[in-house]
């Protein structure tokens, strides 16, 4: 469980649960227990071709 914060106020998330956070987004996470987090990044234009 943590506390996720983001510009639209608090959020207590647990097992399961997600958030966006917008990219430069002032974020802040509390962890109330063991946490972890998966954070993904869409770089989307100007990405490397293969």
């Amino acid at each position: 469980k943590g506390i996720f914060t983001d510009s639209n106020g608090t959020f207590k998330l647990g097992k399961n649960h997600s958030i966006f956070i917008k990219k430069d987004e002032i974020r802040g996470i509390k962890a109330e227990e063991d946490l972890i987090i998966l954070g993904i990044q869409d770089r989307g234009k100007g990405r490397i071709k293969k």
